[in-house]
């Protein structure tokens, strides 16, 4: 009997395994269907992902070389264009913080203020704080503090396009803005203040050689520790004697379950799992579409449609390649819902004035510079899962403290439910990658010594 399998096609999943194998543990990853892995770089604010491609990247004896392919590399935020007063497109002035502007009246911002919602914006620097630190939604902070043009037309597509949807909480959106507010007296001067943070914040994190490459190493140090790993369909029940699974054509028992969540297999475990889904879901695609009138030489466009439903969709524009090959993709993301949408890819590309030009090939888009990576597994996470109708669906991001910090409660209470089953995953995270990835390791680590018998 294996000591431990471990199901999922992720960086979560083949990070557990990866440190259960370590310490000579008899693992099996099975892979099953259902690949989760980034279409681009991801925000890492902590440093969690960085530090771990830099792991990963370390040769494992003395004399073994470094893996240049893992390594971390930074993409700082592009210059963003949102619709300014007039409906045209215009830079985002900066500095900023998600679209809060730190010079209200510089002449960047009156493009999308104008005159009178500009002198409103100004009166920030003049109000006395009040309510310090209890204000503790983004758009009534926005609001009272800068008037509703800021918020309407520079702070909700980005926070819409973050979120899928305007209503979050300040300490969701950006930690600590909040406290820089209470010392520099405005909501402005809180964003000149927090913007060089900010900026560390928004800067993207992929591997030099693109996410497929990453997990082509991850699989190939789990094999060199002697870890099994099968494709193909999953299932899995339990018995107080352990786990059967199948995977593919193998079959093999095991003593534990490690599933990420998104791989979730038939049988018992995806009945014990289910309580822990996400309440909101959202959906996503990127396709190829015309270039039309944005100005994607001098950064990236981002715009918010709405369909004849009421939904409101956010379609980000950039150059498919940074070299001026010819080319456009449009990264639409979904309103957050508790179902996923019945819209298709064409309403929102419609509703938005362009031009359907197909998916976005396979090999995917690293964020290492935009450069096309070859895909050696023959997937492409940037493509659409045709059980979604097209469409990449994916949990919905938290919002607020209560929502996070009951989602971890939820997660903390089924592990300590079951200890010969344990759920990881983005999924588990409101889609965040970094906390995902370090839970995923600590709860490893956890098994571990429970394993090798090593007390607490």
């Amino acid at each position: 009997m294996a000591d431990a399998c471990v199901i999922g096609d992720s960086l979560p999943a083949l990070a557990a395994a990866l440190e259960l194998a370590e310490v000579g543990l008899d693992v099996r990853v099975a892979l099953g269907e259902r690949p989760d892995w980034p279409a681009r770089g991801v925000r890492d604010p902590d440093g969690v992902l960085a530090s771990y491609l830099t792991r990963i990247a370390q040769p494992i004896a003395q004399e073994g070389s470094v893996a240049e392919s893992a390594l971390p590399v930074l993409e700082t935020p592009p210059l963003l264009h949102l619709r300014d007063a007039r409906g045209a497109w215009a830079p985002l002035p900066e500095p900023e913080v998600l679209g809060i502007p730190a010079v209200p009246m510089s002449s960047e911002a009156l493009a999308f203020l104008r005159g009178g919602a500009g002198f409103r914006a100004y009166l920030d620097r003049l109000k006395p704080l009040l309510t310090v630190g209890k204000t503790h939604q983004l758009s009534r902070l926005v609001d009272v503090r800068l008037g509703k043009a800021v918020f309407e037309r520079m702070v909700q597509p980005i926070v819409r396009e973050r979120f899928g949807t305007p209503d979050v909480e300040v300490a969701i959106a950006a930690p600590g803005l909040n406290e820089a507010l209470t010392l520099a007296g405005s909501l402005s001067g809180a964003a000149l203040a927090y913007a060089e943070r900010d900026v560390a914040r928004e800067t993207l994190v992929a591997p030099q050689g693109g996410w497929m490459a990453l997990r082509s190493a991850l699989i190939a140090r789990l094999e060199l520790y002697g870890a099994t790993i099968a494709a193909g369909p999953v299932a899995a029940d339990g018995s107080a004697a352990g786990w059967l699974v199948r995977a593919g054509e193998s079959e093999f028992e095991a003593n534990t379950l490690v599933v990420d969540l998104h791989a979730a297999p038939a049988g018992s475990p995806a009945e014990t799992l289910g309580d822990l889904g996400p309440q909101q879901v959202r959906a996503f695609a990127t396709v190829a579409t015309a270039r039309g009138d944005a100005p994607l030489d001098a950064g990236e466009a981002l715009d918010t449609v709405k369909l004849s439903d009421g939904t409101e969709w956010s379609v980000r524009l950039r150059a498919a390649r940074p070299d001026g090959v010819e080319g456009t993709l449009a990264e639409i993301s979904g309103p957050a819902l508790p179902e996923p949408p019945q819209a298709e890819v064409r309403d929102v590309l419609v509703a938005a004035g362009l031009e359907f030009a197909g998916h976005d090939p396979v090999g995917s888009e690293s964020d290492a510079g935009d450069s096309t990576v070859a895909d050696p597994a023959g997937f492409d996470p940037t493509s659409g899962d045709p059980a979604a109708g097209d469409w990449v669906v994916r949990a919905a991001p938290f919002t607020s403290t209560a929502e996070r910090d009951a989602g971890r409660i939820r997660l903390q209470a089924a592990r300590a439910a079951e200890d010969m089953l344990l759920p990881i995953g983005s999924e588990l995270h409101g889609d965040d990658l970094p906390e995902a990835l370090a839970d995923a390791q600590r709860a490893a680590i956890t098994l571990r010594r429970r394993l090798t018998g090593i007390a607490d």
